[in-house]
């Protein structure tokens, strides 16, 4: 609006109630209310930014579902928590793409960063009898002083459909099991 871009509330994200819901969760739940609710918002300009510094996560292949938009040349910036979990899914087959990035130092105290990437499927592709799924799983470190990756690795990680589907569902208040568990086992290629 007017050259300017506005930061949306997180209360207006519409992947808070599903991959694919139509409307934010919140205004879901206020629409259920009777009688009918009137909803008011305003431009907060102190959520602006111009409309040229904008960052946009939005595409029509795959669409974030949480977390940061990671960005190697402010990394550490972007790490104050020491961790972050980023997580991508495809609204046509909702497979995802999990993302998670841990700090640490290495012996002489440089600080680096493990990257992991692990592509977790829609378990409703799994035929009901399949109790093996095989995810593929890539670990990097990255050291941002040095702008490079010291290694990058690819494995496969074995999960047990049960323990896999409660980690897909990626609902750890609910089901203690948190995105980001391991698998049962771990293969290096």
């Amino acid at each position: 609006m007017n050259d300017k871009y506005y930061l949306y509330n997180i209360f207006l994200d519409t992947s808070i109630g599903s991959p694919i819901a139509d409307a934010p969760k919140t205004i879901e739940i206020i629409q259920s209310v009777k009688p009918p609710v009137r909803i008011f918002t305003r431009c907060d300009e102190n959520l602006a930014v111009p409309y040229s510094r904008m960052v946009s996560t939005a595409t029509a292949d795959f669409q974030k579902w949480r977390g940061i938009t990671l960005n190697f040349d402010h990394i550490t910036e972007q790490m104050k928590s020491g961790k972050e979990t980023i997580v991508h899914f495809d609204p046509q087959t909702l497979h995802k793409i999990l993302v998670y990035v841990g700090r640490g130092t290495d012996e002489t105290g440089a600080e680096f960063y493990h990257v992991n990437v692990e592509q977790l499927w829609n378990p409703d592709i799994f035929e009901g009898a399949e109790d093996v799924i095989i995810t593929n799983y890539i670990h990097g470190i990255y050291y941002p002083a040095r702008e490079a990756f010291e290694h990058i690795d690819f494995s496969v990680n074995q999960y047990s459909r049960e323990i896999f589907e409660v980690n897909y569902r990626d609902a750890e208040k609910l089901t203690g099991v948190s995105i980001g568990v391991y698998g049962n086992l771990h293969y290096k290629i």
